[in-house]
């Protein structure tokens, strides 16, 4: 019995709370605002937009040269062959240094074409983000 009046004064206390959240009257504009406003469709399309600006900006910056640079070390210990032709204990090392650029001189217009594509795919995101908006207005 007990449980069943701690059930029946939670219940009460929800519906009560239930009916104060809808106290404001939803017109026809305030739904389709708030459809447009929270549709997952339309919030993916944003983060494809996101996507396509950085797409677009990476393919722009593979036009700068790139730097790269290495450093190796070598250990060798034990017994090894003599200029002599006889075996001797001997520890050696050996290190290396190494630095390399680059840069796309000519690579068939890929860069550009892939630039100019990846702005026709961002204009085409951004439009497609907007166009449910311009239907509704």
């Amino acid at each position: 019995m007990k449980n069943y009046s701690i059930l029946f004064i939670l219940a009460v206390f929800l519906s009560g709370n239930a009916l104060k959240a809808q106290e404001r009257a939803w017109t026809l504009v305030d739904c389709i605002e708030y459809a447009i406003e929270h549709n997952i469709q339309l919030k993916q399309l944003a983060l494809e937009q996101e996507s396509r600006e950085i797409s677009l900006n990476t393919s722009k910056y593979r036009w700068l040269p790139n730097l790269n640079a290495s450093v190796g070390e070598d250990f060798s210990f034990g017994r090894s062959l003599n200029v002599d032709n006889t075996y001797v204990n001997q520890n050696s090392s050996n290190t290396s240094f190494g630095i390399s650029t680059g840069m796309p001189l000519f690579d068939g217009f890929e860069i550009k074409n892939d630039i100019a594509a990846g702005k026709l795919d961002l204009m085409a995101t951004i439009e497609s983000l907007k166009k449910p908006r311009k239907i509704w207005r």
